[in-house]
């Protein structure tokens, strides 16, 4: 019963108990291949796993970004399958942690983009601020759009936006890019803040995903 609550698409053989088959898809007595034409259902529909979704979380310094980055190694299997960007911390030469700058995935090239406010460098452009702790730049912003932009001229299948947080859990920051991703038909991986991941799955209603959450287990 835990594994069919696992997932988003749990079926049972028809010869199951009465209460289970009234509380998931059927498939085939399991001495008429079953199993077998409940796959071939759930890949007709179109389930197939290259379509799902992936959020990757986990608790502060858990290691998420490095995990982004990791991934992306894999999923840009042929060159050009994927792009995105990072959010990387930034540290001064005593090792003060001062910011984040975006670094493009594909290529390496950075961007200025969030600097705690007490450490802001001159003709900052700032486009949004959090809680007075942190400012945000315009020309981050831009950055993370234009990668979006060239990855769908270049028809890449997998974007990475690292990381969602507060400004998106309201509409703000990332927000537009997530749902131009979503109705572009790409496959999607994000890092999310922990205490966000149910906030974003139902505001921007992910519909088909995966949670990678690095202090557990993989979750559907």
């Amino acid at each position: 019963m835990e594994m069919l609550e696992w997932t988003n698409d749990a079926y049972a053989v028809s010869n199951a108990p009465k209460d289970i088959l009234a509380r998931y898809k059927t498939a085939p007595h399991h001495n008429e291949n079953g199993f077998a034409k409940a796959i071939y259902e759930w890949l007709s529909e179109g389930n197939r796993g290259e379509h799902t979704h992936r959020i990757i979380t986990g608790r502060v310094n858990s290691g998420k970004t490095g995990s982004l980055a990791e991934d992306f190694k894999k999923q840009n299997l042929p060159i050009g399958n994927a792009d995105g960007f990072a959010c990387v911390k930034v540290r001064t030469a005593d090792n003060i942690h001062i910011g984040y700058d975006l670094v493009r995935l594909t290529t390496a090239e950075k961007c200025e983009f969030i600097r705690k406010i007490q450490y802001l460098p001159k003709n900052w452009n700032e486009a949004e601020r959090l809680n007075d702790n942190y400012s945000f730049c315009k020309e981050g912003f831009d950055f993370a759009k234009r990668i979006f932009a060239e990855a769908q001229i270049n028809d890449v299948k997998h974007f990475y936006i690292d990381e969602v947080a507060h400004l998106e859990s309201r509409e703000a920051g990332f927000s537009q890019l997530i749902k131009d991703c979503l109705n572009s038909g790409m496959k999607l991986t994000i890092v999310v803040r922990e205490s966000l991941v149910e906030v974003v799955i139902k505001k921007y209603k992910i519909d088909k995903y995966r949670i990678i959450n690095l202090n557990g287990m993989a979750m559907e």
